[in-house]
Order: C-alpha cells, then structure tokens, then sequence
C-alpha cells in the first residue's frame, strides 16, 4: 500500500477503512468515523463493523479449538 497523503479530501476508501479500524477504542473510532465524508461514511462504516465482526469471530472460534 502507498504513503497515506496527509491531504484527507484526496483518500479514498481503502484509507479511510484503515484511518477508522485503527482507532484505539470504539469511542475514537466513532470520532473517526465522523470525520469521513458523508458520501463515504456507511460504507466505511459497513466495513469497520465487519472487520471486527470478523474478529470475534474468530476469537470465538480459537476458544472453541482450545476447549474441544
């Protein structure tokens, strides 16, 4: 992947999906999220959701491994 330009109005969704998910807390990711453009923000949204979607997902899956 290439160098995030600094200029936010150049980002395209890749980079907002990665500026959002990085976010240390729902809270902060929410703060985030509002800075992406309207046009943008429920697919972003969407796909942040599903990122941690997929984690738990996951985890969940890992545990029941450990435990079978």
């Amino acid at each position: 992947m290439g160098v995030m330009s600094k200029d936010r109005s150049e980002w395209g969704y890749g980079q907002w999906n990665i500026y959002v998910r990085s976010g240390a807390t729902p809270e902060e990711r929410r703060a985030r999220l509002a800075e992406v453009p309207e046009e943008r923000r429920a697919y972003v949204e969407a796909y942040v959701r599903l990122v941690f979607r997929l984690r738990a997902d996951c985890e969940q899956r890992k545990g029941r491994a450990v435990h079978a």
